[in-house]
């Protein structure tokens, strides 16, 4: 009962950000265990298919033809659920046949804005990097 109910947890996540990217999202789909914290999405020869939409909406110079995706496994740690340890993403075998955007026109205010969001992104990732190095060392 409770791994059918943590199932339909996981399902009803994983839908929410995946099924505006794969198509026929279906939870039967839905291989690993949800008790060691492991889930996964394709694999062993059955690529999910990337929806030609998926980016749209992205103001991306490039829409999808045509794209696979070989593996999506996730691993959630239970001490998350405690607020220690990080959720893995693992995303395996990502192919994609890409054309221009015709609709898409450039921005450069945009992108100026989308460098200044990726460059203080970095910063945050080494700053975390050193906190926990920092607490690796003084064993908290």
């Amino acid at each position: 009962m409770a791994v059918h109910i943590m199932k339909e947890l996981v399902y009803w996540v994983l839908d929410s950000y995946l099924s505006r990217y794969i198509k026929n999202f279906d939870k039967d789909k839905l291989k690993g265990s949800l008790w060691r914290g492991n889930v996964q999405l394709g694999g062993e020869g059955t690529p999910l298919e990337i929806k030609p939409e998926a980016l749209a909406g992205e103001n991306m110079p490039v829409q999808v033809v045509f794209g696979v995706l070989e593996k999506f496994s996730l691993h959630i740690p239970w001490t998350t659920i405690l607020g220690y340890g990080d959720i893995e993403v693992g995303i395996k075998g990502l192919y994609a046949v890409v054309e221009p955007n015709a609709a898409q026109e450039y921005d450069a205010e945009q992108e100026a804005t989308m460098l200044q969001a990726l460059k203080e992104l970095q910063i945050q990732k080494i700053e975390h990097a050193v906190q926990r190095f920092r607490k690796q060392q003084t064993g908290h």
